[in-house]
């Protein structure tokens, strides 16, 4: 829907409409770039920039429009991996009422940064319509809530802490350096609930030959989830 258009007889509705845009779920890969830009300001690039590599909308779009089980994103530091996942983690928290993700790094400082990237998207993020920072009721320094009861927090890189109760969302964040058992233990905590179905994400930098992203990789490349890999 758009509003730039409008004629004078509906200036009076323009707030209505943006209120409109911005509570229905984007469905298509359009009305999804919109939506971002139109909320939160962010322009994603939708052309990559190496041969072969994915451009960064392409696998966003990808993971919330398709939602798969379980899917890896490599990319350099810096690039916004961490960013795009926290987007994404908004749009499932804010358009499926209760829906719960749950954040893990390898380390403390890894784990928020999905967490802060949340803040820096949506409660700073504005875009022409405005922003969307009204969807979320708290923000603390381990958890966000939002008004329809949908939550997000950071889980501690430990066995203990991943066996947790069950939830359809979970980053990975810099998967590299998440430890394995830890990482497999992690994935029994994800389960389809309320209508959203089960869905990992693991983003992560390559830092070492023959390390968890390596075989994480090597799992991918024989089509074992989808692969994306960005510079």
């Amino acid at each position: 829907m758009k509003i730039s258009a409008a004629s004078g007889n509906e200036l009076h509705r323009i707030p209505n409409l943006i209120e409109a845009v911005r509570e229905r779920k984007p469905t298509s890969p359009v009305e999804l770039s919109d939506w971002v830009r139109h909320f939160t300001g962010v322009r994603i690039p939708d052309r990559p920039v190496c041969s072969g590599h994915h451009a960064p909308f392409e696998m966003f779009a990808h993971q919330v429009l398709q939602r798969p089980s379980l899917a890896l994103w490599l990319g350099p530091r810096g690039s916004g991996k961490s960013f795009l996942s926290a987007l994404d983690t908004h749009l499932s928290s804010r358009f499926s009422p209760r829906h719960e993700t749950r954040i893990l790094g390898g380390s403390r400082s890894q784990s928020e940064q999905i967490y802060r990237a949340l803040g820096e998207a949506v409660v700073n993020g504005r875009g022409d319509y405005g922003g969307d920072a009204a969807a979320i009721k708290r923000l603390l320094q381990n958890e966000a809530t939002y008004w329809n009861s949908s939550s997000v927090s950071i889980l501690a890189a430990s066995p203990k802490s991943v066996r947790g109760p069950h939830v359809p969302s979970l980053k990975l964040d810099e998967v590299d350096e998440i430890a394995p058992e830890i990482r497999e233990a992690s994935l029994g905590m994800v389960m389809e609930l309320r209508g959203a179905r089960a869905s990992v994400l693991m983003t992560s930098t390559w830092h070492r030959l023959g390390g968890p992203m390596s075989e994480l990789i090597d799992q991918a490349r024989d089509n074992a989830f989808p692969f994306f890999q960005y510079c």
